[in-house]
């Protein structure tokens, strides 16, 4: 089954509008895989602290733009993401840019944290300038991607949207208890996301899952949070390999993979498409 993915790093390989990758092998995603395999995807623009400014998005963006017009053809819908809110500037009018050149998601820190908050792998929550960011997101419509948060973070984030009632995403994490890493959730965590409307997209990185599968944790969570929030967020070509080798063999064996975990043909048709299409499109 083509499903939808809620996270991948294909943005940073790709250097001209032509979608050329610089003789770069073993993609997980090309344009040629992706046609046939994936029904939606999700691509993050995605920079470390020292080049993640606004230039550096725009130029991202075009190059999202070129690779979806080659998409398109093939059927595959494309959803541009932020990973790294330091490149928003701490300014409202570029997250307004952002959304006007379509940006659905926001992560807000990565690896290390920035000046909105600690992540997953320095601790400390959002700082003051993190919460109006927060809130800001939630006025544009951008759903606030927590996967590289810490936990306490991951609360602000949480104790926010609570009270305006706007979902929040964790687009590429896994289950904390089947897997004891920090980039993990936890299941009080997972419940959390579910109960605010949003949801979580299981990443395929092999530390992260640990001695379980994609669909092992897809099944795990689940049972946590329920069928209507869980979703793939593969990290392809964000990560040097994946349980799947590329989207090609994640399509080909996901659904029976699920099947075998013992989900039914409904929940598994929400966690490979309609959870990510309701969720983007609501």
């Amino acid at each position: 089954m083509r499903y939808c993915d809620l996270h991948c790093d294909l943005l940073d390989k790709i250097k001209t509008p032509d979608c050329r990758t610089d003789g770069q092998k073993d993609l997980h995603l090309t344009p040629a895989k992706m046609c046939g395999s994936v029904f939606l995807q999700t691509f993050a623009v995605f920079a470390e602290n020292e080049r993640a400014d606004m230039s550096y998005f725009r130029r991202k963006a075009a190059l999202f733009n070129a690779l979806s017009s080659r998409l398109r053809v093939c059927g595959v819908r494309t959803v541009l993401s932020v990973e790294n809110g330091k490149m928003a500037e701490g300014r409202a009018e570029n997250i307004e840019e952002m959304s006007r050149a379509g940006v659905k998601l926001f992560g807000l820190v990565w690896n290390g944290g920035n000046a909105l908050g600690g992540a997953h792998d320095t601790g400390g929550g959002l700082t003051p300038q993190g919460k109006e960011m927060v809130a800001l997101l939630a006025a544009y419509k951008i759903f606030p991607d927590v996967s590289h948060l810490s936990d306490a973070g991951f609360k602000d984030v949480y104790n926010i949207l609570r009270f305006r009632r706007f979902p929040f995403a964790a687009t590429h994490s896994d289950a904390r208890a089947l897997c004891r890493n920090s980039r993990n959730l936890e299941d009080g965590q997972l419940r959390a996301v579910a109960d605010g409307g949003g949801i979580v997209g299981v990443n395929f990185h092999l530390p992260f899952l640990g001695k379980y599968s994609p669909a092992q944790h897809i099944a795990y969570m689940v049972n946590v949070c329920g069928e209507d929030a869980v979703a793939v967020g593969s990290d392809f070509d964000g990560i040097p390999r994946g349980y799947y080798r590329d989207c090609k063999e994640a399509a080909r064996r996901l659904e029976g993979d699920l099947e075998r975990e013992g989900l039914c043909a409904r929940c598994i048709e929400k966690v490979l498409q309609k959870n990510v299409l309701r969720f983007l499109d609501g």
